[in-house]
């Protein structure tokens, strides 16, 4: 309740024209909320922008996830592993997931959406922005 009622007033403010700074470690919680990011590292600015600039600028993946229907989980499965997009699939619970470039979204949608009498759901996963800043702060080459 507290957490809703803080960006209430937040976004108030903004809408009178007010700028506000949250700094915070707690990315997840502040992405929906922010609208432009200032990244840095050691007391430098790193990069800054809205979160979409971040993400065309990291070049990060997107992720593609695909629930089957009940049934066509094994039909799926030999579709994926033609896929070079495909990242890991469970046959199982017929969960399976695709990793491609921005550029490329569009082109594996297509493939994917072929076989759209075999799924359930589908889900498309941009960079988060805890991805985008351990990119930009070198902590996803560790």
């Amino acid at each position: 309740f507290l957490r809703k009622h803080f960006y209430r007033i937040v976004r108030d403010c903004q809408a009178q024209g007010t700028a506000i700074l949250i700094s915070s470690h707690a990315l997840s919680e502040i992405e929906g909320e922010i609208d432009k990011i200032l990244i840095m590292k050691q007391g430098a600015v790193v990069i800054q922008g809205t979160l979409d600039q971040l993400r065309e600028a990291a070049k990060l993946p997107t992720r593609i996830q695909v629930t089957t229907t009940p049934g066509e989980e094994t039909r799926f499965k030999v579709f994926q592993q033609q896929s070079p997009y495909a990242v890991n699939g469970e046959e199982r619970t017929g969960i399976f997931s695709f990793l491609c470039r921005q550029e490329e979204k569009v082109a594996l949608m297509e493939q994917i959406m072929v076989q759209q009498d075999s799924i359930r759901d589908l889900q498309i996963i941009p960079p988060r922005l805890d991805d985008l800043y351990a990119h930009f702060i070198g902590q996803d080459e560790q």
